[in-house]
């Protein structure tokens, strides 16, 4: 576990966990933890399981690829981060 604390612009601490795991020569992130008890792969699975019941796999499909779009496309948000 790879522990790491990230200043919000407004001063506020957030705590964000690596879990590695080995593979072969390198080391892999395999999960990432935020505020130190809130899983990614888990948040994820739940939301992705909750549209393949609720709406199929062609929902779901979908949903991926808006979220792709949405990383894709350039934000204020994206600008490089200055660390002092």
């Amino acid at each position: 576990m790879v522990r790491s604390r990230i200043i919000k612009a407004n001063g506020e601490p957030l705590d964000v966990d690596y879990l590695m795991r080995r593979g072969g020569d390198v080391w892999l992130i395999s999960d990432v933890y935020l505020d130190g008890a809130i899983s990614e792969v888990a948040t994820r699975r739940s939301e992705f399981a909750a549209v393949l019941n609720g709406e199929g796999i062609d929902a779901l499909v979908a949903a991926l690829n808006r979220k792709a779009d949405e990383l894709l496309r350039p934000s204020i948000s994206a600008l490089p981060i200055r660390c002092v």
